[in-house]
């Protein structure tokens, strides 16, 4: 993978089938790196491991990480999410968890080295009783992909910097860093996302490509999805932002809430990305 290389989320090309998302990354968006996720029917059975890699090894197309999302995970609204989302649900997590060690597997089978996902909602209060159950679970976590050589990348979003900062700190694990996502924090109302990088910047080895507005009620009722670039994310400066200090990773493309532009939009932003010089 080269520094700074364009790629694009397989679940932003609307395909659940692995297979598909990456031939139309190859040939619709002239793309050689992708983030495949697997959710819902996209999760392949493991009978199909050894023919997913072969497919992989051969379609000339990197994958720059991957992304596992949970059943029962609700985006209807901010407060739905906050009930439903990744580990934080007590009903779920044992669940959850052998889903995260199962696509742990096939993550290394891949042989790619990080595994996102969002962690689920970490109260803004460490003295919130469930700061600490986060910090078990978490910690559990990165403990089991640690054991497949994986780096654990926590999505940002669904808290302020501050406290995703003090978080990791906390947590004190080698292998959790961040997938650094601008239009998130707009999208959930947590904070300016240059301004974000000044706490969360040498933790990024991942990013998104994703902007959008600000909702007139931030963190109580969402943002909107935007094309990259007409939002308020201010993604070139994020992304001088995150040159300045040294980072050399991915600039991979998500477009997941409004997808009326399809292809276009995909390709629009890669146009954009390119005047930037990228």
């Amino acid at each position: 993978m080269k520094p700074l290389q364009i790629g694009v989320c397989t679940w932003s090309l609307n395909r659940h089938d692995v297979r598909e998302a990456v031939t139309m990354a190859r040939e619709q968006l002239g793309l050689s790196l992708v983030q495949v996720g697997f959710f819902g029917p996209g999760i392949p059975a493991e009978s199909d491991d050894a023919g997913l890699v072969e497919f992989l090894a051969a379609s000339g197309v990197e994958v720059s990480a991957t992304c596992a999302g949970f059943e029962g995970e609700d985006y209807s609204s901010i407060a739905s999410i906050r009930e439903t989302g990744g580990y934080a649900p007590d009903r779920t997590f044992g669940a959850r968890f052998e889903k995260t060690c199962r696509m742990g597997d096939l993550t290394a089978k891949l042989g790619v080295g990080l595994f996102t996902v969002h962690v689920g909602f970490i109260p803004e209060d460490p003295a919130d009783p469930k700061y600490a159950v986060m910090l078990e679970r978490i910690g559990r976590v990165a403990d089991a992909l640690a054991e497949r050589n994986l780096t654990l990348t926590m999505e940002t979003g669904q808290e302020s910097a501050a406290t995703l900062a003090g978080f990791l700190a906390e947590l004190r694990r080698d292998n959790v860093r961040i997938n650094f996502d601008p239009g998130n924090m707009i999208l959930y109302g947590v904070g300016q996302p240059v301004e974000a990088l000044a706490k969360l910047g040498p933790h990024v080895v991942h990013l998104h490509v994703k902007d959008a507005l600000w909702s007139s009620n931030p963190g109580a009722e969402w943002g909107r999805e935007v094309l990259a670039g007409d939002g308020d994310a201010d993604l070139p400066r994020v992304i001088s932002r995150l040159r300045a200090g040294g980072y050399h990773g991915p600039l991979v493309i998500e477009r997941e809430i409004e997808r009326a532009g399809g292809l276009g939009d995909l390709k629009e932003t890669i146009r954009y990305l390119e005047s930037m010089g990228l």
